[in-house]
Parts: C-alpha cells; sequence; structure tokens
C-alpha cells in the first residue's frame, strides 16, 4: 500500500504513486500505521467545519506553503469523503481573499516602487491625459543610492498634480480584485483536470 505522505519531503502522495511528484524521492511500500498520526488530528478538524485549523496544523507539521498545505488538506478532505461544508467553503474564500489583498497591497506599495509601469492600470481613473511618472534619483548614504517615484497628471501643459496617494489607494483594490479573478479561474480549471485526469503514478 502507498503511504500517505513522502518519507524524505511530507508531500502527500496520490494513490499507487512510486515516485514523490514533489521530489522524485522513491516510495516505499508501507502499513497504513507507519503514516503520520497528526493526518487524523487534520481529518477531525475538518469534520469539525474546521479548515482553516487543519490548514494551520498541516504547515506546522509539515512546513510547507500555505498554497500546498491547503490543496494537501483538500485532497485529505476528498479521500476520506470529507465534504467541505458551506462554512469551511466560506473560510477558505476569506482565506484566498485576504492573500489576495495582502499581494494587491505589495503591488500598490513596493511593486509600483520598482516597476512604476504598475500603476498605469489606474490611469483612466485618475488623469484625463494619461498618468506620469518621475523617477528621481537621491544618495541616502557615501556609496548607496535610492530611487523615489512621483506620480502626476498634466491636465494643462506645463501643470503637474501630484497624485501618489489616490494611485496608491485605487491600485490596491484593482490589483486585489485582479489576483482574486485569476486565482479563481486558476482553482477552477485546475479543479476540471483533477477530475478529468487518471490519478498520477
Amino acid at each position: 500500500m502507498t503511504p500517505s505522505f513522502c518519507s524524505q519531503c511530507a508531500t502527500p502522495l496520490p494513490p499507487d504513486a512510486k515516485f514523490c511528484p514533489q521530489c522524485a524521492h522513491p516510495v516505499a511500500s508501507q502499513e497504513p500505521s507507519s503514516a503520520p498520526g497528526w493526518e487524523g488530528e487534520v481529518i477531525e478538524l475538518l469534520r469539525q467545519g474546521n479548515p482553516l485549523g487543519a490548514i494551520k496544523l498541516y504547515r506546522e507539521r509539515t512546513h510547507l506553503g500555505l498554497k500546498e498545505s491547503k490543496e494537501a488538506v483538500e485532497a485529505i478532505a476528498r479521500r476520506h469523503n470529507i465534504p467541505l461544508s458551506s462554512s469551511s467553503s466560506q473560510g477558505m474564500g476569506c482565506l484566498r481573499f485576504f492573500l489576495c489583498l495582502f499581494f494587491g497591497l505589495m503591488i500598490a506599495t513596493a511593486g509600483m516602487a520598482a516597476v512604476p509601469a504598475l500603476g498605469q492600470i489606474v490611469s483612466p481613473l485618475v488623469c484625463k491625459n494619461g498618468l506620469k511618472v518621475q523617477s528621481n534619483s537621491y544618495s541616502y548614504k557615501p556609496g548607496q543610492r535610492g530611487v523615489t517615484r512621483n506620480f502626476y497628471c498634466e491636465d494643462r501643459p506645463g501643470e503637474r498634480r501630484a497624485v501618489n496617494g489616490r494611485v496608491m489607494l485605487l491600485s490596491i483594490p484593482v490589483y486585489t480584485v485582479l489576483l482574486y479573478l485569476l486565482s479563481w479561474i486558476s482553482s477552477f480549471f485546475r479543479g476540471i483536470f483533477k477530475r478529468t485526469s487518471g490519478p498520477p503514478v
């Protein structure tokens, strides 16, 4: 019988797998009793309708990332025929939303500081004649230099109107929604692929 987890990296294994899909470590057959005992705790949390707690426990025990842990917990739920209730689905949706909000905030701050073109996504909402950016280089320590980005509108020739704050505040929800939609579409097609493809070996 195939073990539930890779002995090398703790990645969940598909049925009858011969090699780990994550690290390619050979899978040795073993009895169910040798699988990680804490999987029972994950299953119990899922049955209690607490998928976020199950994901947290899985991350603590395997040291995998959030995305990998979420997918692994969902696989455990399917393997043990545990339906994710509407409250569980809402919990997963809230988790996905806050992750997208976090990355949307990162794009609207550090991302636009490094790549000013990212701010152009809100240009139609801010400027009639298109959003412009000015980069200023400065030295804050001998041998160290930095760059500031200033977004502005030029409604009339020679008249500049600073719009840094507005660009950032509008970019956060725009990028959050885009990331959420991309995440949902990715999950949708991944689910179709899993249902239509056979189990990997």
